[in-house]
């Protein structure tokens, strides 16, 4: 187990341990908080229209207060046949990034769409930070999950809505 973790990145259970009080304190405070959503990175490329989209989408589900950002981390994220080492890759560098940055919400969303040509999407990954830079959630999703499947994404706006369904399923 301990070699898996290491191989793929995955952070340690103490970590998770607190991750879940932090999922607490934002269940609580969500429909209140600001949420800034940072432009999605989709098929490699940064897209500020996806932020745009997918915090209306929030916004709309009375999720939360979120706010698109005009600008966001450009993180270079590696491409690896372990999709839990470019998950855990990319919520590590988004971590450092919030924490260097000091964001204006009380979170901050970046999403990672892995689209495979036109019209399929591989996987959907996304990290929450609060203000302090420190993980709320780190998730991701393929055709090996329920609410992947039921979505069936195809397109950036597909994302967007799995997006959504996961975060309200964290909010519940």
């Amino acid at each position: 187990k301990m070699r898996f973790m290491y191989m793929s990145g995955i952070t340690d259970e103490a970590e998770f341990d607190a991750m879940k009080q932090r999922q607490q304190a934002f269940k609580k405070t969500v429909s209140t908080a600001t949420l800034v959503v940072y432009p999605v990175r989709a098929g490699g490329k940064s897209n500020p229209e996806l932020a745009v989209h997918l915090a209306k989408l929030l916004n709309d589900a009375a999720l939360t207060k979120a706010v698109a950002a005009s600008e966001g981390p450009q993180l270079d994220i590696k491409g690896n046949m372990n999709e839990q080492k470019v998950l855990w890759d990319m919520a590590r560098a988004f971590r450092e990034h919030v924490q260097a940055k000091s964001p204006e919400g009380d979170y901050v969303l970046f999403a990672d769409y892995l689209m495979m040509g036109k019209d399929a999407v591989g996987a959907v990954h996304f990290a929450v930070c609060d203000r302090k830079g420190e993980w709320v959630i780190v998730d991701y999703q393929n055709d090996h999950h329920d609410d992947f499947n039921a979505i069936k994404p195809k397109s950036a706006d597909d994302c967007d809505r799995l997006v959504l369904k996961r975060l309200e399923g964290y909010c519940k």
